[in-house]
Formats: structure tokens, sequence, C-alpha cells
């Protein structure tokens, strides 16, 4: 090991103790000694594990399954035998001592607050369940969820699971096109929804989008429309009734649908760079299992636990935050609005109110914390923290280090936690009693078997490669809904008997693994295969830069133009900006790694959790034909993005130009 990864070891959480995490208990219960014999003995002893863990968060079935092996193929059975209803473990175990413990603890962005425990919250359910059923709603039947981070979202999701109806959650900050897109394709007899929301201040209209979306549906759908911003909304006696009111007296949960181990819980869309969004189908048996063990193992949650992930019900990590949570018996906590509204540190006091113990945040989150200069841990009572936790998009070692040291200080394990929709949660994980290696991960989840491979499939070490899996693992997509062609083509065609996820990935020498970045988003420069996050960290080291992104896209002698976009901070010229910015990437990355163009922009486009989003500045950048700009947060920072090419690009705007200085072209 280098005098580097000697310094980066020293990394260790001093909150806790090692022998009271959940990883630790279980193996000294099953007489296991390390992790790695854990990795290896969940992975060749199916049959032995999974019965374990649903053991310990008392999973729940009607008729256990016969079989616990894993299947031959990718999108295979599991559970054969097996019939069950995922509400019986989410909600239904805990309605007996713990009825009264806090299920869902909500805070909306002007600062409204409702608290619901197991049995409030199973009233609710059970409401929505006969609402649903009044119309006519049944097993296997449709229902599209676009609706923001309320409770009735997740309630909606847990009364679906209840019936056996399926459900199809759509991120409440897309468009008309977007939600049109995806509903047209999954079809919904029934869509929930609400008249408008708050975010960042402003009211964000959701009944308009869907009455527009209605009206173009193949297949007319019933709406049930929840009142949250009180705006007046179009209304249609025919197709349109009001989300249910509490009863007068709370409700019991009736009897689940029984149903097999494989009957589809939900279909959940993630888009590809190029192409329509993929919708992935997971089931009642293999979901929830695998999104309590990733909270199990990595996370450590407990029943004890307030766990406050923040992202969107439209993702998988609100149905995951959700089922894993609940199942265990913890309380979720959920935030309705912008973590900087209205002020910067409003994210922050709401951990310190809400009680908040493990805290899931994207890097991208933590930058723009940064960069307001705040000091959470300083500001705001943090003391109860004990695990943060982060997936999403590939670190910077400053970022890391800042959330270990500013906000966790030095008590809280950073969990890094890397898979995707497609898998129903992480590949790559870390271990909350191990030493950490900053922006790192120790190695795979439970259950799974990554590898990382170079283009010819021969496992590498020490270089960046391919992440694959080498066996299929609980909690993988059965298939793309209604796509089965669509689903082998995108992970088991281009490495016949392993899935190729998509993702760069590094393993170094030491054993820490690095996720580098999106396969689509590589940089390929003189040969080897770079992560933008690798070069964007040494231009963010800048002083004068905010935040950047690095796209790559085809011209010039070589190929390719590397393109740097930089938000620069008040104080410098641009142009010496961008000279100076090219001089750090050469100095510290070398001369093959030169930026051919530094673009000097008021913003980046982003997505509603902050994400930069490098495949829309790479479209507009190069004019694509109907670029997808569907994720796009600030659509006026696309107007700053020049068109860019090997010979005559164009300006960006009237007030923008393009000069040329030690062989770099600025524009600014």
């Amino acid at each position: 090991m280098d005098d580097q990864q000697n310094q980066r070891s020293r990394y260790v959480a001093t909150g806790g103790r090692c022998e009271d995490t959940n990883v630790m208990r279980f193996m000294r219960k099953h007489n296991i000694d390390a992790i790695e014999d854990l990795l290896v003995r969940s992975v060749d002893d199916p049959e032995w594990f999974w019965p374990a863990v649903e053991h310990e968060v008392g999973i729940t079935w009607h008729r256990a399954p016969t079989d616990y092996a894993a299947p031959a193929d990718f999108g295979g059975v599991w559970f054969e035998g097996g019939m069950g209803n995922a509400v019986d473990s989410v909600l239904g175990q805990h309605l007996g001592a713990q009825r009264d413990k806090t299920a869902l603890h909500w805070v909306g962005e002007p600062g409204d607050v409702v608290e619901l425990s197991y049995a409030q919250l199973a009233s609710r359910v059970e409401v929505l369940v006969r609402t649903l059923r009044g119309l006519g709603v049944g097993v296997g039947d449709r229902v599209g969820i676009f609706l923001p981070n309320l409770p009735e979202a997740y309630i909606s999701m847990l009364a679906c699971s209840h019936i056996g109806a399926v459900f199809c959650p759509v991120f409440s900050g897309y468009g008309e096109a977007s939600v049109l897109q995806r509903f047209s394709h999954f079809l919904p007899q029934v869509i929930v929804t609400c008249d408008g929301f708050w975010r960042g201040g402003k009211v964000r209209r959701l009944k308009q989008t869907i009455d527009a979306v209605r009206a173009r549906l193949p297949e007319p759908a019933r709406v049930i429309m929840l009142v949250r911003a009180g705006i007046e909304v179009g209304w249609n006696p025919e197709s349109d009734i009001p989300y249910p009111s509490d009863p007068p007296e709370p409700l019991s949960l009736s009897a689940t649908a029984s149903l097999a181990a494989e009957h589809p819980l939900a279909v959940l869309y993630t888009s590809g760079s190029t192409g329509e969004p993929k919708g992935t189908v997971h089931t009642h048996g293999s979901y929830v299992l695998k999104c309590v063990n990733d909270y199990f193992f990595c996370f450590d949650v407990k029943p004890t636990d307030r766990v406050l992930w923040l992202g969107d019900p439209g993702w998988a990590a609100g149905s995951h935050m959700l089922y894993a949570a609940l199942t265990i018996g913890a309380t979720a906590i959920i935030y309705e609005g912008s973590p900087d509204y209205p002020r910067p540190g409003r994210l922050w006091q709401e951990v310190a109110v809400s009680g908040t113990t493990i805290l899931g945040l994207s890097p991208t989150v933590l930058r723009q914390a940064r960069q307001h200069g705040l000091r959470p841990a300083e500001e705001n009572d943090l003391s109860q923290l004990r695990l943060l936790g982060s997936a999403g998009e590939a670190w910077d070692e400053d970022t890391w280090k800042w959330f270990f040291l500013e906000v966790g200080k030095q008590r809280c394990p950073i969990i890094n936690w890397s898979g995707g929709t497609e898998v129903a949660g992480g590949i790559l994980g870390c271990y909350p009693h191990l030493p950490l290696v900053p922006a790192a991960f120790h190695g795979a989840v439970p259950g799974m078997a990554p590898d990382v491979v170079d283009a010819t499939g021969k496992p590498v070490v020490g270089t960046v490669g391919e992440l694959i899996i080498t066996r299929p693992a609980m909690g993988m997509t059965r298939s793309f809904w209604k796509n089965d062609e669509g689903f082998r083509s995108a992970y088991l065609k281009a490495r016949p008997g392993v899935w190729t996820h998509g993702d760069l990935a590094l393993r170094d020498e030491a054993g820490a693994w690095f996720v580098v970045g999106r396969s689509d988003d590589t940089l390929k420069v003189a040969g080897r295969r770079v992560g933008p996050a690798e070069m964007e960290s040494v231009v963010n080291d800048h002083p004068y830069v905010v935040e950047s992104a690095v796209i790559s896209i085809p011209g010039g002698e070589k190929g390719y133009l590397l393109c740097v976009f930089v938000v620069a901070s008040p104080g410098g010229d641009s142009l010496d900006l961008a000279n100076e910015v090219a001089e750090r990437v050469i100095a510290q990355m070398g001369r093959p790694f030169a930026p051919d163009r530094v673009v000097v922009v008021p913003e980046l486009p982003k997505s509603r959790s902050f994400k930069i989003l490098r495949r829309v500045i790479r479209d507009v950048a190069t004019g694509a034909a109907d670029p997808d700009l569907s994720a796009v947060e600030n659509m006026e920072s696309l107007q700053s993005i020049p068109l860019i090419s090997a010979s005559a690009p164009f300006k960006a705007s009237e007030d923008s130009d393009r000069k040329e200085a030690n062989g770099v072209t600025a524009y600014v």
C-alpha cells in the first residue's frame, strides 16, 4: 500500500461500537470471521443467506418458498412456491406492540409537519385501498403515481401493493412530454396526483400536467387528486375523484392479497443516455428483501433509527427507503421542498429538528452546501446523527472529507453506495465497522458478485474497466416492461453470461473500489479511459471555480474535443480563468488531458436533486436533434451553452465571445 493509501486508511469513525453494528452481530451469530467470508458465502450459499436475512428483519410469507436457490439466468425466478405480500413485511408485522411508533415523519416546504404512527399509516393505506377497489382496481391492474414528497405518495405505493396492483411512480419534476412517454408505455388505469406543491418557494402544478397527459393516453384513466397547494385546477366529473379523507375512526388493515413471490410490485423507469426510458419490473418477493438487505448490512438501520434519504418518490430511492426502513421498523423522514430554500441551511435545520440519525445525500447537494460556506454541525445540533450515506454520482475527495469532518465530526461513517434502479439497490457499498477510504467502496454489497473487466472481458486491478455482475442477484429487474429484447440488449448482450451495468469502475491493489462514472460519460484520452469526476475534481480546486462539468465531443485531429464547462465565482477575468483551468489540468494530469475548449457559464444544467446533467450539456453543445431535457430543473442554463464544433463554433449569445490563448479556445 503506498503512502497515499496509508494516509487514506486513517479515516476511522469514532462514534458507536463496531460490535453493535448489524453486520458484526450477524457475522458473530453465524460464526463468520471476516467481511470477505460473508460476501463470498452470501453469493455461494443463497439457500442459507436469504432465509437468515429474512429472520433478522421479519420478512413475512403466506406460504414460505420451497427453494431459495438463485436462478440460473439473469431475469430468472426466485422463491419457487412462495406466496405473500410486501405490505405484510413493511407494515403488517408492526401493528402489534409497535403500532404507536412513528412510521413516517413528513416536513413540508412551508414548515407544516405530519407524523403518522404505524397504526395511523395502516389506517390511511386501508382508506386508499377501499377507494382503489371502488374504482375496480384489482390484482395485476396498473396505477400511476405522480406525486411529490408527500405522505400520500408512499401511502399510494403501499395501497397498490396491498391489492396486488402494479404501481408506477413518475418523477414530480417531469413535464408533460416525459410523463406522457412513461404513462403511454405503462398504461395506468388510475393515476394518483395532486393539484400542485411547493418547490423553492413556487407552486409546481401537477394536475394540469396530468389533465394534458390523460387527454393523449391511448386508454382512458381515472384520476385521484389530492389537494396540497390549494390552487385552482380543472375538474372532470367523469374521470376525476378527490383523494379520500381520513375516516372519523381509524381503520384496521384488511387482509392483503396473497400473491406469488414473482408477482410484479412496481415498474420503475430509469433513463439511459439514448433511446426510450426503461421500465424495470420488480417483484413482491425480491424487491423488499433486496432493499432491506442493503439498509441492514450497509446502512446499519435499526428499529430505533430515523432515516432521511433526500430524493423524489418518482425515483427508486423513494420506494427503496420506504420498503427498507419500515420493514426494519424504523422511521422514514420525508422532506418536500428544496434543501436550500428559503435559506441555504434549511435542510440541516430539518435534519436537527426531525432527529435524523441516518442521512443520505448526493455529493452535489453537499458541494452546494460547501459553496454556501455552511458549517452544518456548528450551526445546528447534529449530535443525533450516527451514519451518513451517499449515492447517485461519483465523489470528489474534498467533498467527501467535508462531509466526514464538518457534518459527521469524524463520528459518523460515510456509507458510499452505488448500484441502480435495475438492481433495486447497491452493487458496491461500505460497512460501518471498517476504516474508510475517501470516495471509495469497501466492496460488494452482500448477495452481489461484481468484477471490473477490460474490453476483452479479463478482470483488471489498478486500471479503469467496466463494472459487471457475474451471477444473478436478488432484486435485479425481471425484464423491462413489455420489452424483453430491450432488457437483454441493455445488460446481457455486450458480454454473454454476465451483467454489464454501464458503469466504469476501478479496484486498486489495496482492495478499495471506485466508481468513476457512467460508461457513456467516459473520456477516452491518449488511450486511457477517465471518468469526468477525476478531471472535474482538479478543475474545482481552482479558487475561482464554483463547479464544473467535463464532456468529450466528436471532432478535431484527435477525433474528440475535450470540453470543460466552468461556473466562476466573482473576482477574476474569464479568459484568465479559462487559461488557468487548462494549465491546472495539464500540470496535474498531463499534456494529453489539455482541454480543447473551456466554457465559462453562469450555471450548469441540473436535475432537481442538483445532479449536473453532462449528457444534456453534450447534446446541446453538439446540436443533437430532439435532446431529452425532461430532467433539467433550470432550463435557463441551456442558453449559455454554445454550439461547439472543431471548425467554426457559434457564439452562445450576443454577449459571449470566443478567444484563443495557449492553444485553448475559451468562450467567455
